[in-house]
């Protein structure tokens, strides 16, 4: 920087400046700011990698569920469609649970459930 002034200070922050180096400098300080600004450009780049990852992330469980809502939207169809099938056929039909107490999971309208 070539103006010391606070006038000129505001105006080169208003811009964009973050800090300023006068001459003359100190060596071990350039040193220290310039560490200090690398270490800072390094967590902005993790950051923005973290973020590209979670993105990725939030895409792909979405597109996940998306699919999974697809195939239960599906397999109801499917299942009111072999329903309608089944009940629409002169025979009786029933399933069982596979579990005791053997229940009743599907049964025809010409049996009594």
């Amino acid at each position: 920087a070539i103006n010391k002034e606070e006038a000129h200070m505001l105006r080169g922050y208003d811009a964009g400046a973050v800090d300023f180096v006068f001459k003359p400098f100190d060596s071990v300080m350039l040193r220290s700011k310039v560490a200090v600004f690398v270490e800072l450009h390094e967590k902005t780049l993790e950051i923005q990698r973290k973020a590209i990852v979670e993105q990725t992330l939030l895409e792909q469980a979405l597109e996940s569920q998306k699919s999974r809502l697809e195939a239960e939207r599906a397999l109801r169809a499917a299942e009111q469609r072999q329903e309608a099938i089944l009940q629409s056929i002169p025979v009786c039909f029933h399933a069982r649970s596979l579990d005791p107490p053997f229940d009743a999971r599907f049964v025809t309208s010409g049996i009594e459930r």
